[in-house]
């Protein structure tokens, strides 16, 4: 076979595992199209469209919904029902302490997500997590440090101090 040429369509094939990828396959051979055709068309790499086809990618977005369906020639709802829903992001775990429920309502006012306050702090996400919804106090030595991230008086955060730290 020529190096120019390519296999003909549907040969050597990965079996589907999800519903939307054997419609997906049976469409793209039915229109006698390969993998690298279609990605090309709707501006995708070959390979995440074979993720797609093969089942390791479960969901599509809205616009490459729409971009297949007029690739392939179907209607985009079709194609959004046999895929699955995309999981929605995890909510955040409710604080267990009157200071996690205070850093998470002045966090919340200020319209700060975890990741801004731990910039804010100059730490970790994980650490203003744990002070949120763990049971950590915050250190007499940072009290300043977290009344200025949280833009508050320091008195307001004093009573949840913890032993360590303490200033003489």
């Amino acid at each position: 076979m020529p190096k120019d040429k390519y296999q003909p369509a549907g040969v050597c094939m990965v079996p589907c595992r999800t519903r939307l990828g054997k419609f997906l396959r049976l469409r793209r051979l039915a229109l006698d199209l390969r993998q690298v055709q279609i990605a090309k068309i709707i501006q995708i790499d070959q390979r995440a469209y074979s993720k797609i086809e093969v089942g390791h990618t479960k969901w599509l977005t809205t616009e490459l919904a729409q971009a297949l369906s007029k690739v392939l020639g179907c209607k985009q709802s079709l194609l959004e029902s046999l895929g699955q829903k995309k999981p929605k992001p995890k909510k955040e775990p409710l604080p267990r302490t009157k200071l996690g429920k205070l850093i998470r309502t002045i966090r919340e006012r200020l319209d700060l997500t975890i990741a801004q306050l731990a910039k804010r702090l100059g730490t970790s996400n994980h650490y203003v997590s744990m002070h949120e919804v763990g049971n950590n106090k915050i250190l007499l030595s940072r009290l300043d440090l977290w009344a200025n991230a949280l833009e508050c008086d320091p008195d307001l955060l004093r009573p949840y101090t913890g032993q360590r730290g303490w200033k003489f």
